[in-house]
């Protein structure tokens, strides 16, 4: 398998602003693992999962509340690629990602099946999920 590290994280808004964040990390993580970081998403306590492979590759995915999420991977940290949907609107869609609110795309926003499936396929072969249709940003 491609991946080396799993980190995601775990806000807690009833504490400090300096104690509200927790991030946690898994060294050579299967994808049972990773599946089950990404089905914890909620858009509030947990909102985004990171998961690394050799060098600066690495996939993100954001969110997950109303099964709305964000995926982005990046091979080089310069050039990031996000999975786009020509059918959907380009209004905007609110969503919570790594601790702050923001607006995206709705046509760049993934079901959970899609985002689960992209990240098997990183995690795996370093890839892109060819069922999707990625768009460098």
């Amino acid at each position: 398998m491609f991946v080396v590290k799993l980190t995601w994280d775990k806000w807690d808004w009833d504490k400090p602003d300096a104690d509200q964040l927790e991030q946690f990390a898994l060294s050579s993580p299967s994808v049972p693992d990773i599946e089950k970081a990404i089905r914890r998403l909620d858009g509030k306590h947990f909102s985004l999962v990171v998961i690394y492979g050799d060098g600066e590759a690495h996939m993100a995915i954001a969110g997950g509340n109303s099964d709305q999420y964000i995926v982005s991977a990046s091979y080089d940290n310069e050039r990031f690629f996000t999975p786009e949907n020509s059918d959907k609107d380009t209004k905007p869609v609110y969503l919570f990602a790594g601790g702050q609110r923001g607006d995206y795309p709705e046509n760049m926003v993934t079901n959970l099946e899609a985002s689960l499936a992209a990240a098997r396929i990183f995690a795996e072969n370093c890839t892109l999920d060819p069922s999707l249709t990625w768009t460098e940003k």
